[in-house]
């Protein structure tokens, strides 16, 4: 591991950035309740799953929740530039997205630090297992 890479990866790891699992979920909580306000009658799950893909998801390469999380002064975060990260050794036709758009902000989530783009992966995940029933 080139030392400047292992050198930012310490950094991080020491680094105290406040906790942003409160806001993260009163992101969440409110976008599930605006997907479900107008919903009427039934328990239609396809329906509350799309509600919230609108809301947090999105089209794009990077969700909305996952932009939100990066650019919100609400959230402390750390940014590592795509040649200091953990990537900066992989061809960048291996790296797709983040070899071009750079890697997403640092965040601490009940005590864990991970990417912002876990948050997709968590969203993305939840509407999968909701929809297979």
């Amino acid at each position: 591991m080139p030392k400047v890479m292992a050198d930012s990866m310490l950094l991080v790891t020491k680094r105290q950035i406040a906790d942003s699992q409160n806001l993260l979920n009163q992101k969440a909580n409110l976008a599930i309740g605006d997907s479900i306000l107008g919903i009427t009658g039934g328990d239609d799950k396809l329906l509350i799953v799309n509600g919230i893909y609108h809301e947090l998801g999105g089209l794009s390469s990077i969700d909305k929740i996952e932009s939100w999380a990066m650019h919100t002064d609400e959230i402390e975060h750390l940014s590592i530039s795509s040649d200091n990260s953990i990537y900066s050794d992989i061809p960048i036709w291996a790296t797709r997205i983040a070899g071009l758009a750079g890697v997403g902000a640092t965040i601490r989530v009940n005590d864990v630090l991970l990417g912002t783009d876990k948050l997709g992966h968590f969203f993305l995940k939840v509407a999968s297992s909701t929809c297979a029933g």
